[in-house]
């Protein structure tokens, strides 16, 4: 397996666990008052917006040539943070 070929995988299983904990908050939405709720909903949305970028970001990457993927992966490192720092940020309050 090459470099990029272990760093798309590394990646597609952050992004199925990033899905699991989405689940999860998912799960647990009927606990919370109508207002929260409305609020939850919001931050849902945009985080699955995110995940679903980057899904397709990951699979541009895997696509690339073995010559530019290097290129992408600095964009991708970014995005990636932001995604995991506002998952764990939603996480944090809707637990």
């Amino acid at each position: 397996m090459n470099k990029r070929d272990a760093y798309v995988q590394k990646l597609k299983a952050q992004l199925d666990q990033w899905k699991a904990e989405i689940d999860r908050m998912n799960a647990g939405a009927d606990r919370l008052g109508a207002d929260a709720r409305i609020e939850f909903r919001k931050q849902m949305d945009r985080l699955e917006a995110r995940r679903e970028d980057a899904s397709q970001r990951l699979a541009e990457l895997g696509k690339a040539a073995e010559g530019s993927w290097e290129d992408l992966r600095e964009g991708m490192d970014r995005a990636w943070g932001e995604l995991d720092r506002a998952i764990r940020e939603a996480a944090s309050r809707f637990r």
